[in-house]
């Protein structure tokens, strides 16, 4: 992340993207958004039940902060990033395609 004021921080905000009803679904991460006329927002959820090792959630986390930084079409939503099962076990290339894929569609959704 290149500053603070690109991380969803308040529990109300953080809260208002899983309320929204707005999500996708891939096999490494679900991705949930929610509509803001600012600049973008990221927060990535990896919890201890996705794997024990600290190495391993923080390779899942830092994998997606760098997807959404250098992801090339423009978003303007709030998102959550919530790491699924299997993580750990994918490769760095297998997790950096399912979090593209995601983008891209939610890009799609927001072109519309």
């Amino acid at each position: 992340m290149a500053n603070n004021t690109q991380r969803l921080r308040q529990a109300t905000d953080i809260r208002r993207c899983f309320n929204d009803n707005k999500r996708l679904v891939g096999q490494f991460y679900t991705v949930f958004w929610s509509k803001q006329k600012k600049e973008p927002r990221l927060c990535v959820v990896v919890s201890k039940k996705t794997s024990k090792r600290a190495v391993q959630r923080n390779r899942i986390r830092r994998i997606a902060k760098e997807a959404f930084r250098c992801f090339e079409q423009p978003l303007f939503d709030d998102m959550v990033i919530l790491a699924r099962y299997g993580g750990p076990k994918a490769s760095n290339h297998e997790l950096r395609l399912c979090i593209d894929t995601l983008l891209t569609k939610v890009a799609g959704y927001q072109a519309k």
